[in-house]
C-alpha cells in the first residue's frame, strides 16, 4: 500500500500529514497533481517521502509529471516510507506550469545489441513496465536487416524511449523505424531533458569497425559531436571508451574520443554496448560509472 496524506499549499516549516489513503482513491498521480491547486509543493523528508501538488507520498518510486504533458508513469508503488513529518523537510514551491521537481531517483531500464533478437525485444518491452525511461544502446538490426521487426516489438512500451544507433543500422534508418513508437527519440549527436535528468547519445561504431556494412563514425567526428554533451549528463553510447568494456579478441576496441569525453563531462551514467564479450560488466572512468549493458536488459537509476 502507498500512504497518502493531503497537506495545504504554501505551508512552509512543519508539516502535518492526514490519515493515510490510498492512492487510487484520488485518482493516481495525475489526479492528486489535480487536486493540488495553482502550485506545486515539493516535499523531500528524512526517508522516500515527496510531496506532489499538496498531496505526500511514501513511496519507493519515482515520478516525473509535466502538467501539459502528463505523467510519465501512472502510479505509486512501493512499502510505506516514513511519517510525513520530518526534523529535516526541506520545501520547494515551483509554478505549476514546470516540470515538478521529484528529489528520488530515475529508474531507467537500459538494453543493447538485440541484433533482430524479437523474443528479447518483446521481453524487454514487457520490463518497461517497471522503469521511468527506457534506453536502447544501439544495433537493433543485423548489417542492416531486421530493423523494422524488432523495433515493431517494442511499440508496446509506453515510457519514454530513448534510442541511439549502432554500427549495424544508421542514424536515418533508426529515426524512420521509430516512427511507430509512442515516446521515442533517436540522440546521435543531440541530447534531450526527462524530468530534471539530461541525456545525450552517440551512436555508430567509434573508432571505425573492419566491416564492410559498419556504420562508422570517426574518432575526429565523434569528439566534435560530445563537445555538445551537457556535464553531469546520462551519457549513452554504442561504443565503449577506450580501455573500459572493450576487450575483444585479445585488443581494446574503445575509442579514445568517448573516454576524453567522459573525463572531461564527468556524466552521471555512461551506457554502452557494441563489445559483446563485455555485456552485463561496469567499470569506472573517474567518478563516473559505466555499464555495457547487452540485450538482456540492466535497470539502473540516477
Amino acid at each position: 500500500m502507498v500512504a497518502v496524506g493531503v497537506v495545504a499549499l504554501g505551508v512552509w516549516g512543519e508539516l502535518e500529514a492526514s490519515a493515510p489513503l490510498e492512492a487510487g482513491a484520488l485518482g493516481g498521480v495525475e489526479g492528486l497533481v489535480e487536486a493540488g491547486g495553482g502550485d506545486a509543493v515539493v516535499l523531500a523528508g528524512g526517508g522516500d517521502v515527496v510531496v506532489l501538488a499538496g498531496v505526500v507520498l511514501a513511496s519507493g518510486s519515482v515520478y516525473w509529471l509535466s502538467p501539459a504533458e502528463g505523467p510519465l508513469a501512472s502510479a505509486a508503488t512501493g512499502p510505506i516510507a516514513s511519517e510525513a513529518a520530518s526534523t529535516n523537510i526541506q520545501i520547494f514551491k515551483t509554478p505549476r506550469e514546470n516540470t515538478l521537481r521529484v528529489l528520488q531517483r530515475m529508474r531507467m531500464l537500459a538494453f543493447s545489441d538485440l541484433h533482430r533478437d524479437r523474443r528479447r525485444a518483446r521481453s524487454l518491452a514487457a520490463m518497461a513496465t517497471d522503469a521511468d525511461v527506457v534506453i536502447g544502446a544501439g544495433d537493433f538490426a543485423s548489417m542492416h536487416l531486421g530493423l523494422n521487426r524488432t523495433i515493431d516489438e517494442l511499440a508496446a512500451i509506453s515510457r519514454p524511449l530513448l534510442l541511439v544507433p549502432g554500427n549495424n543500422e544508421r542514424a536515418s534508418a533508426l529515426w524512420r523505424a521509430a516512427a511507430v513508437l509512442a515516446d521515442a527519440t533517436v540522440l546521435h549527436g543531440e541530447g534531450t531533458r526527462i524530468g530534471q535528468t539530461e541525456f545525450f547519445g552517440l551512436g555508430g561504431a567509434v573508432p571505425p569497425a573492419p566491416f564492410p556494412w559498419s556504420w562508422d563514425v570517426t574518432e575526429e567526428q565523434a569528439a566534435a559531436k560530445l563537445t555538445r554533451c551537457p556535464e553531469g549528463a546520462v551519457l549513452i553510447v554504442h561504443s565503449p571508451p577506450k580501455g573500459h568494456l572493450d576487450v575483444a579478441f585479445g585488443r581494446h576496441l574503445g575509442s579514445v574520443s568517448i573516454l576524453q569525453a567522459i573525463l572531461a563531462k564527468r556524466p552521471s551514467l555512461v551506457i554502452c554496448g557494441h563489445i559483446h564479450q563485455c555485456w552485463g560488466q561496469e567499470s569506472r572512468v573517474g567518478d563516473s560509472r559505466v555499464v555495457n549493458v547487452g540485450p538482456d536488459g540492466r535497470y539502473l537509476e540516477v
